[in-house]
């Protein structure tokens, strides 16, 4: 420290944090200045950020190369601000990198430069490397910061609702414009710091899509950076999400962290992340599952079931789901096995998913009956001889819950053309008419299209016209492509039932 610091209080500092430490051209810079008082209270005269050049080149006639070095921007951030001893500020930034800046090669090089003036005390300063990078892939170029806000103009202010919605539309978008998008990805780190409330969240989520896969170590930082922070039960739930979706690429400890939370709405939002938002395998995660399936809440070892959808291939795992179905109490956690056992036969366990179904045909929890229900069309056509007799059961079962279930899923049998006879039984026998007109509607899938017609004519020629009725026969023919099915659905448009014929009308109109 030289005399003039240790005379007039120094002490001070200052520290550069950049959201992104590669931008596209014309693409936005921000980040944020952190300046720290020193032992006496002092005067900011002005606190710059600088975008600083650096061109390198060298020469036949001279040993030593040319440098060019300019300060393409010099932006005052602050100004005439009291510093109050041992006081931390941080002052936000941001700023567009000029339309045709050259991209950062091996002769070229970027820094972005704090620098505060701060009267009788050395000026502190701090820098940081910038990567200045072409915009966008082959296929897309990436729009600038410009093209940006004038798609979202909602993006320049600070209006709630209607930023909301700019992210929102902006999430939507990235799914076929990712390369283009990426300009925003300062701007949405920015408001991920700074925002509040649901602008933050929806922030965070939007940020998190947009850098999915593409995540770098500055990414990491900032999540990090935000997880130490006391955050609102949703804002943790987007968090969550976002660690999710990073998990592979260093944010699984974590997303392993979260999983021991005293909450248990937020472990169980970590259990379905990692089905949902994660890669489907990773190193630790199957470990984490794991211990997560113990969880003393029912919901939590249920969403940990489910994401074991991700390892049908070992043996292990499905093993311990059919145990699960045996003996743990919850309906939800044996619900969730009923879904990952659906597709054991591709992995040569089509006879522990056969065992299972038809041990619980008689299961005290009618939801998980309805589950077998909902998964058994998933089962190969080859098991028939064992399928058939599971069908038969559920469509007997107690429940008309179950029963509806199982004749509407004859929509997705229609490999399975031998069971027509006994969807065709419900139809005609079941008590409950919701049965029975759930079965109609899809009955033309495991029956030839024009004797399923034929039968619908013969049912609107014997049986009093319902509405239920003509809905029914209407939804067994409108997305069939037959003639004798269109000549049906034609026929359908002169329902007396007004809703009924539209809808007739419109199946012919979008053919």
């Amino acid at each position: 420290m030289g005399l003039l610091d240790k005379m007039f209080g120094g002490g001070t500092s200052v520290e550069v944090h950049l959201d992104v430490t590669q931008v596209p051209v014309g693409g936005i810079l921000s980040g944020r200045a952190v300046l720290r008082g020193g032992k006496k209270d002092l005067t900011l005269t002005s606190l710059n950020v600088r975008l600083l050049y650096v061109h390198v080149e060298k020469t036949d006639d001279s040993p030593l190369p040319n440098i060019d070095t300019r300060i393409l921007l010099d932006n005052a951030v602050a100004a005439n601000q009291t510093l109050p001893a041992e006081s931390e500020s941080s002052f936000p930034f941001q700023f567009q990198i000029p339309s045709g800046t050259e991209p950062t090669a091996h002769n070229v090089s970027y820094q972005v430069m704090v620098v505060a003036d701060i009267p009788k005390v050395k000026d502190p300063s701090a820098k940081a490397e910038l990567q200045v990078i072409e915009g966008g892939s082959d296929a897309m170029a990436a729009m600038n910061a410009d093209e940006l806000y004038n798609r979202w103009p909602a993006l320049r202010g600070t209006a709630e609702r209607p930023l909301i919605d700019a992210l929102h539309d902006m999430y939507s978008a990235i799914w076929q414009e990712r390369d283009s998008l990426i300009v925003a990805e300062p701007l949405l780190a920015n408001l991920v710091r700074n925002g509040t409330g649901d602008v933050r969240r929806q922030a965070l989520e939007t940020w998190a899509h947009l850098l999915d896969d593409h995540v770098r170590p500055e990414n990491l930082q900032l999540l990090n950076e935000i997880a130490a922070q006391d955050l609102d039960q949703e804002t943790t739930l987007s968090l969550i999400e976002a660690a999710a979706k990073f998990a592979e690429e260093g944010a699984f400890p974590l997303v392993a962290r979260y999983a021991q939370h005293s909450d248990a709405r937020i472990r169980q939002e970590v259990a379905r992340k990692l089905r949902f938002a994660a890669a489907d395998q990773f190193n630790g995660k199957r470990e984490l599952l794991l211990q997560m399936a113990q969880d003393q809440d029912n919901e939590v070892r249920a969403s940990a079931y489910d994401a074991f959808s991700d390892y049908r291939e070992d043996p292990q795992v499905m093993q311990m789901c059919a145990q699960a179905i045996d003996h743990d109490p919850s309906p939800e956690v044996q619900k969730a096995c009923v879904g990952v056992l659906c597709f054991g036969h591709h992995h040569n366990m089509l006879e522990l998913t056969l065992q299972v179904y038809e041990r619980h045909l008689a299961n005290q929890y009618e939801a998980v009956r309805e589950e077998i229900a909902d998964n058994i069309h998933w089962l190969p056509s080859e098991a028939v001889q064992r399928i058939g007799p599971i069908v038969q059961r559920l469509l007997q079962d107690p429940s008309e819950e179950v029963r509806r279930k199982m004749a509407w899923q004859f929509r997705n049998l229609d490999d399975f053309p031998s069971l027509a006879p006994l969807l065709q039984h419900s139809i005609q026998n079941d008590p409950a008419e919701r049965v029975r007109m759930d079965g109609l509607g899809a009955l033309s899938s495991v029956m030839p299209v024009d004797q399923a017609v034929a039968y619908y004519q013969q049912l609107l020629q014997s049986m009093p016209p319902t509405e239920k009725l003509h809905w029914a026969i209407l939804d067994g023919v409108r997305w069939k492509d037959e003639p004798s099915a269109k000549q049906l659905c034609q026929y359908m448009t002169q329902s007396p039932f007004s809703d009924v014929a539209r809808n007739a009308r419109e199946a012919l109109e979008n053919d």
